[in-house]
């Protein structure tokens, strides 16, 4: 996996092929964490708690952008996938701290 993501004793992460979520958010404005997460992402980034509920509204609005073009379903699960993870440390107030390849 590219990037692991954990919190106490859940975990989550970021798989090579699932790195276009970040590429897709790369550089607009409109993901500045998802941007930085990118920027950061092979040096074994922290996520402060702080950032994680812009992170799930950043996950959620690529998410509707992706079901809008065919063959995107794999990353639309993913999102799924970690929309509940960044939630769960962000309403435990958690910080994550991730692990890069």
């Amino acid at each position: 996996m590219a990037l692991e993501l954990i919190f106490d004793n859940e975990s989550n992460f970021i798989d090579h092929n699932e790195e276009e979520l970040l590429t897709i958010a790369y550089g607009d404005t409109k993901y500045p964490h998802l941007t930085r997460l990118w920027d950061d992402f092979y040096d074994n980034p922290i996520i402060y708690y702080n950032f994680l509920n812009d992170i799930v509204h950043e996950l959620i609005t690529i998410r509707k952008q992706l079901l809008a073009y065919e063959g995107k379903d794999d990353l639309v699960s993913a999102i799924d996938r970690l929309l509940p993870f960044f939630s769960s440390a962000y309403k435990q107030v958690k910080t994550i701290k991730c692990i890069s390849d």
